[in-house]
């Protein structure tokens, strides 16, 4: 149910990782990263400043992770399809592949799209269309290739047009576009929704990247942190930084700027960095421990249930069965407690779809459980027959499905 779980649960949303079985393993690791500055078709003040470095200094990073790094700088529309189809052709089944795009974007009826350097001066949603390059190609390119792990990130959420001075947006005016994300795809923006990512923090700012990929490049380069782990620590970093924003005059401008993130890998943490360090761009990824290799996907171990639900009680909810319907296409799934305290969900209209989560409350009016690694909540109110979400603790609850059955030991 993960593929078609999310993609209601989003009307439309990047890092982002796909995974094959724990059996195939990496071949080798490719990665594409592009940066425009100049767009020859648009006004000075939408040209940008700092997407070429922040470009190189990710592709500096990933070398430094074993990566075989593809550079491209201001590139137009049939360069960046020719750069796309090299990076593509490279990758086979248990690779791992990395995407990074900094630059302008906007998002028309729901999608995004990654804007070359000769793209023109739109008056039309046809002409975007025609003239820019989708996130949901570009996933789709990558996916196809059968890959272990992918990593896209896109740094494109700058205004358009811009309002201010070294701002960048994803959306019609700003902020970002809800898209559809495709199951095993761990997705970040630099940006939160209706957010703008800054260029810089002040008119003279001497740090040569944006203000999300000084943070990202840092966090990334950290061999303690899986992918989960680096995109909460980017986020908090950068929203505390943005705000100590300054406009031209120096006065302090303090700006909101939140990354956002939707996890839905499965398989367990993935490292890009060696726990015991990261190699030289030039050298090839040095074979690590057994106990921890460079891109680990760890079986999600056991959870155990809160002191609190006693595995025993004939009162416990130990099945339910949701029913939703997104517009296009019907999901069923169906959640059964193990004895453990578990609770596995299994998609029934794709058996091959399985989650694992954590339970937290278990009364005859409400469930709670949580997936950790996902940070995804779930609230089944079995009094209003209907499931709830929220992404993080902190999270708002967001109505979903219709609960259809619920039962427990007796049958109910």
């Amino acid at each position: 149910m993960l593929d078609k779980f999310f993609q209601a649960l989003f009307s439309g949303l990047v890092i982002f990782g796909v995974l094959m079985p724990l059996s195939a393993q990496a071949e080798k690791r490719v990665a594409l990263v592009i940066g425009n500055d100049r767009y020859l078709n648009f006004p000075p003040q939408k040209q940008l400043e700092k997407a070429v470095n922040d470009a190189e200094a990710v592709g500096d990073t990933l070398a430094r992770l074993g990566f075989t790094v593809i550079r491209g700088q201001n590139l137009g529309r049939q360069r960046t399809i020719e750069q796309l189809s090299a990076f593509t052709r490279q990758l086979e089944p248990g690779d791992i592949a990395a995407f990074f795009f900094a630059g302008h974007g906007v998002a028309v009826g729901g999608v995004n799209y990654l804007l070359p350097s000769d793209m023109p001066s739109a008056e039309s949603e046809t002409i975007v269309r025609g003239n820019a390059l989708s996130e949901t190609e570009v996933t789709a390119e990558i996916q196809s290739r059968g890959v272990r792990v992918a990593l896209l990130v896109l740094d494109a959420c700058r205004d358009n047009p811009l309002p201010r001075s070294g701002t960048r947006s994803l959306g019609n005016t700003k902020g970002l576009a809800e898209s559809k994300p495709a199951r095993g795809v761990f997705t970040i923006y630099s940006a939160g929704i209706g957010q703008s990512a800054l260029d810089r923090l002040e008119a003279n700012d001497p740090n040569r990247n944006s203000v999300f990929t000084r943070v990202f490049i840092q966090q990334l380069a950290r061999s303690d942190l899986h992918l989960g782990d680096l995109a909460v620590d980017v986020r908090e970093k950068v929203a505390a930084l943005a705000l100590k924003a300054k406009d031209n005059s120096g006065q302090l401008l303090p700006h909101e700027q939140t990354p956002a993130y939707y996890d839905q890998t499965i398989g367990g943490r993935i490292y890009l960095a060696s726990r015991s360090g990261v190699s030289e761009p030039s050298k090839p990824v040095a074979p690590p421990p057994a106990a921890a290799p460079p891109a680990q996907v760890a079986l999600v171990p056991p959870v155990v249930p809160p002191p609190s639900v006693t595995r025993g009680d004939p009162k416990l909810i130990r099945s339910i069965s949701t029913r939703g319907y997104n517009g296009s296409t019907y999901v069923e799934g169906e959640f059964n407690r193990d004895e453990t305290g578990r609770w596995i969900e299994t998609n029934r209209l794709d058996a091959k779809t399985r989650l694992v989560f954590a339970e937290q409350k278990n009364t005859p009016s409400e469930v709670l459980m949580y997936d950790d690694l996902r940070d995804l909540y779930l609230r089944f109110d079995l009094t209003q027959k209907r499931l709830f979400f929220r992404m993080g603790k902190a999270g708002q609850w967001v109505p979903f499905y219709k609960i259809e059955t619920v039962s427990n030991v007796a049958g109910r």
